[in-house]
């Protein structure tokens, strides 16, 4: 601030009191004193505000790096999941080609709907349709006309 002596200002004081007289002294140092006063509050208030300003944008820098941070996260688990999805095609495309030649070879081979039923190893007679044990019928290990019937002995 200013380098005012203590001396400096006994000066001022007694030239103030010589020139304006001692009923205009008072006065003068409360209207002073009321300015000091109003300068002071004004550089707490512009010291106060700057602070909050200083904080206000190491805040905003703050914010700004999380966002950045977030985003390049977002993208790191994009990329993961588009990985993760071709590889996951690549691997279907894979079992497809792999389960497409044997299945295709097996139907060749192997009517699906001669398999024997659960029945038959038993001598039990079986309802095809849901392989369950039919009483009073002959059991499937025995010969059947085209009808599905049993030929009558």
């Amino acid at each position: 601030m200013l380098d005012i002596s203590f001396s400096e200002l006994l000066i001022c004081f007694v030239v103030a009191l010589v020139v304006l007289g001692p009923e205009k002294v008072p006065k003068l140092v409360r209207t002073i004193g009321n300015w000091t006063g109003r300068a002071r509050v004004y550089m707490r208030n512009l010291t106060a505000e700057l602070d909050r300003e200083s904080r206000l944008s190491e805040l905003k820098q703050q914010l700004e790096e999380a966002n950045q941070l977030v985003r390049d996260q977002q993208r790191a688990v994009q990329n993961l999941m588009t990985r993760a999805e071709s590889g996951f095609r690549d691997v279907s495309e894979q079992v497809r080609s792999a389960t497409a030649a044997p299945a295709d070879a097996a139907a060749v081979t192997a009517d699906p709907t001669d398999r024997p039923s659960p029945g038959a190893a038993a001598g039990v007679a079986t309802d095809a349709a849901t392989d369950t044990a039919v009483e009073g019928l002959p059991a499937a290990s025995e010969p059947r006309s085209a009808d599905g019937a049993a030929p009558k002995a």
